[in-house]
């Protein structure tokens, strides 16, 4: 995913063409939006970015439109331009997920730092969404069985006690414990924990399975 592309939306054509010119001055992509609704339409085939989004709009106010994107706002870092003072709509902002507030009018080296501020935090959250998505679909080929070896070797159980309690030989319980590391793409039981727990993998307790 790229993180570096800023999404204008503001319904001002003079103020979306100078914020384009002064993310360009400073070798930020960008695209523009008309508005709430304009961004809206576009966004299932967008690019993850910087939003860069104004909260006073006819169609539809900025706010408004963060609500409508709430189910994909992990793959956006938005920053709200608010009219001086307005701290209500910036702290309303803030709640549906937006990361900063910038003030108009605006200075222009404070809104360049606190786009690429935003960039950071973004490719950083991308990543951990990656990487928990990697960690996710590593889980997924994993049977059941193996799941379960899993979860009781998550306990800190070893082979002998985990191989008494699923009734099985514990070179049964070895084999599953290769193939799950095998499978999971790791060479040791901490790296394999630490995958578990990163894709949310919560082993079933003794009297869940009861």
């Amino acid at each position: 995913m790229d993180s570096n592309l800023v999404h204008i939306v503001d319904d001002d054509e003079q103020i979306r063409n100078s914020l384009q010119f002064l993310l360009m001055t400073h070798k930020l992509n960008s695209r523009q939006f008309t508005g709430g609704r304009d961004f809206l339409r576009a966004l299932p085939s967008l690019e993850s970015g910087c939003i860069l989004l104004d909260v006073r709009m006819p169609d539809m106010d900025g706010l408004q439109m963060m609500k409508m994107m709430r189910p994909c706002i992990e793959r956006f870092s938005v920053i709200v331009m608010t009219g001086h003072g307005d701290v209500a709509t910036a702290v309303e902002a803030m709640k549906l997920g937006a990361i900063d507030f910038i003030e108009k009018p605006f200075d222009e080296e404070a809104l360049v730092r606190a786009v690429k501020a935003a960039q950071l935090k973004l490719g950083e959250r991308i990543g951990d969404l990656d990487a928990k998505r990697d960690a996710e679909d590593r889980l997924a080929e994993l049977t059941p069985r193996a799941k379960e070896v899993l979860g009781h070797l998550m306990g800190g159980h070893s082979n002998k006690v985990v191989a008494k309690r699923m009734d099985v030989s514990p070179r049964t319980v070895e084999m599953h414990r290769s193939n799950i590391f095998q499978k999971l793409g790791v060479k040791s039981l901490s790296e394999a924990v630490r995958l578990a727990c990163m894709a949310g993998f919560v082993p079933q307790t003794e009297e869940e399975a009861v």
